[in-house]
């Protein structure tokens, strides 16, 4: 809303804001006539009259914008903007990722043989309280109309297994309270958010041929190693304070082991075969446009893959899992890529991409955590770090991988980003890494002989480097 109206020769401009939170005023270079004496402050009010400015006149401010130079904007009205209300919210009263249970050393070192520690709840403690949203306060316009706030809207808690939803006494908000002991766990998603408690089995000493294959339902604690020939599986998460050796860890969610990992296998983020088919359906997919982009049918690039670079997918199609959703999509993807058909279409694989990604969505990712790798398998949906190093390891992550030792010898393929504090041996080692085409691969030392590819682009080091970054760009691979 602008006003320029001449008056005798000189004008002035109002200006009220979009808003209508402020008015902003001007005065006009005089015209040819001349100079003449400036509006009044009766002239100014009857503008603003007419402009239907009732609410936040400055009068000190209109007196400042009458003596102003011509041009320069002076603010004489000001309305009341509305106070923003909250939306409702869920207050987590537990810490919500495993801690180290040794505190820092005079350098703040962590040490990493500190004990991890998860949370834990025992019956009758809160975990979380549901707050009622806050509703705002309307503000004014200067032309005196009421600006409402934005509508806040509640947050939703809800009561998962050992888990039971109290009301407060003054009865404006809600607390949730463990009614069995375990690790407490908060899944949210957006302003709902459900918690619950998963019972947390301790295992005082080894897991061994005495007690004998562990699978259980819930978090586990092992305080000493998994000795070589058992199975330990759970469906959130392990924590295994010494070692794993020659045998498999599987979880639902994350694992740590503060000792090393040797000839074993480790999986992250649920069961293998569908981990695996999560984690590489995508990269084929991607492989197969390039191919298609080249000439080559969807089908005979599916084949070339099978048999190339997805060796590993091909194993996983052949051990079917366990869940009626899962088992019925499995199939699909069995069907389709063990022997494809000469019609099979990028767009079908695109559409089986997509349910595979429905069925995990909202899953926990799963993160590994480890000292040491040697001759073992690392699989996680999530995150793989490495402390220590690797040797002869094999490493499949649908997040980052951070291994801030060596890696000696093996192969790492990455849904994100890769750090290696020092990749292959002066003897040129085998090394392999692969990442996405948007991701980027860190060393701060390589040998000769290590091999990066970003989808179809590959590069192989013939020198030593350090502090070295690789990323793919527009004409190939790029250095930093």
């Amino acid at each position: 809303m602008v006003s320029t109206r001449p008056l005798s020769g000189r004008r002035f401009s109002l200006v009220v804001s979009p808003d209508r939170l402020t008015v902003v005023m001007r005065l006009l270079p005089p015209s040819e006539e001349g100079e003449v004496p400036p509006p009044s402050l009766e002239e100014v009010r009857a503008e603003l009259e007419a402009l239907g400015v009732r609410f936040g006149v400055d009068e000190n401010a209109l007196a400042r914008a009458l003596v102003s130079p011509p041009g320069v904007a002076v603010e004489v009205a000001r309305g009341l903007p509305p106070i923003e209300g909250k939306d409702g919210w869920v207050e987590i009263l537990f810490p919500t990722d495993v801690t180290r249970g040794a505190p820092e050393d005079e350098n703040q070192r962590v040490d990493w043989r500190a004990g991890l520690v998860f949370p834990e709840a025992v019956p009758g403690q809160k975990l979380a309280i549901l707050h009622p949203p806050v509703p705002g306060v309307a503000g004014c316009a200067v032309t005196g109309e009421e600006l409402p706030p934005r509508k806040v809207s509640p947050a939703r808690l809800i009561a998962g297994p050992g888990v039971e939803i109290l009301a407060e006494p003054q009865g404006e908000s809600a607390v949730a309270v463990a009614t069995q002991p375990g690790m407490p766990v908060a899944l949210c998603q957006g302003r709902i958010v459900l918690v619950k408690v998963d019972p947390l089995v301790t295992i005082p000493g080894d897991v061994d041929l005495t007690t004998g294959n562990l699978k259980i339902r819930g978090s586990l604690a092992i305080q000493g190693s998994v000795r070589a020939g058992c199975s330990v599986q759970a469906t959130e998460s392990v924590l295994v304070r010494g070692d794993v050796e020659a045998s498999e860890v599987v979880a639902g969610t994350d694992v740590a082991v503060v000792g090393q990992v040797v000839g074993a296998r480790v999986t992250a983020g649920g069961e293998r075969s569908l981990g695996l088919l999560v984690l590489d359906f995508d990269r084929l997919i991607a492989a197969c446009r390039q191919l298609e982009e080249r000439g080559l049918r969807c089908a005979d690039a599916v084949r070339l893959l099978l048999e190339t670079r997805f060796g590993n997918l091909r194993k996983a199609l052949a051990d079917p899992p366990q869940g009626d959703a899962e088992q019925g999509v499995w199939e699909e993807v069995r069907d389709l890529l063990v022997k494809p058909a000469s019609g099979l279409t990028l767009g079908r694989l695109e559409e089986l991409g997509r349910k595979l990604h429905l069925i995990y969505q909202g899953r926990a990712a799963g993160s590994i955590k480890a000292s040491y790798a040697q001759n073992a398998t690392l699989e996680a949906a999530g995150t793989v770090t490495v402390r220590k190093g690797c040797f002869y390891a094999r490493i499949v992550a649908g997040g980052d991988v951070i291994i801030e030792g060596a890696l000696r010898a093996g192969q790492v393929v990455s849904g994100g980003n890769v750090y290696v504090g020092e990749a292959g041996s002066p003897g040129e080692s085998s090394c392999e890494i692969e990442v996405p085409r948007e991701g980027k691969v860190t060393f701060t030392r390589v040998h000769p002989g290590v091999q990066v590819r970003f989808g179809t682009l590959v590069y192989r080091f013939e020198a030593p480097y350090r502090n070295v970054t690789l990323r793919a760009g527009p004409e190939g691979i790029e250095w930093s």
